[in-house]
């Protein structure tokens, strides 16, 4: 993992700011229509895993407590109102339109890292690898190939 994310002040990561700038990805797409929708496979796929993480806390502790859903909704808060600055956001808009995608999946992966790291468990190493991404301003918008973990990055 590039940082430990207690370390990480999260006003200075990068949120979607390198959207379409060169990156070390195997796959990658250039375009916000390259992205392929919310019914591949490949982004279904990273939804399911982040719900299933926080379905965990959630039936772990009866519910988040009020200390861990504070943590959330202030992280999720922050890291949306940052990033949907770098990137064509809509308001009000479609969920799975790509850039207001881009900016949900960025503070749901930052609110669950804090979430592990809050409770003291290690992160898995899918989380590990969007978080990666994410922190040098990169979009992880789906699994090429979801048993090998292998991530299409914008």
């Amino acid at each position: 993992m590039t940082a430990k994310p207690e370390a990480i002040d999260l006003c200075k990561v990068p949120w979607l700011k390198n959207i379409g700038q060169p990156n070390d990805s195997k796959y990658k797409i250039q375009s916000w229509d390259e992205w392929p929708g919310f019914e591949s496979t490949g982004v279904e796929s990273i939804r399911i895993e982040h719900q299933t993480w926080m379905d965990s806390f959630r039936l772990s502790d009866a519910g988040l407590p009020n200390e861990l859903q504070e943590l959330w909704q202030s992280t999720t808060k922050h890291v949306t109102d940052q990033a949907k600055e770098q990137v064509p956001f809509r308001e009000n808009g479609d969920t799975w339109h790509a850039p207001n995608c881009a900016v949900y999946q960025a503070a749901w992966t930052a609110g669950l890292v804090l979430l592990f790291e809050t409770k003291e468990i290690t992160l898995p190493k899918p989380l590990v690898s969007q978080w990666d991404w994410f922190l040098t301003g990169h979009w992880p918008c789906a699994y090429q190939n979801v048993d090998e973990g292998q991530l299409i990055v914008y």
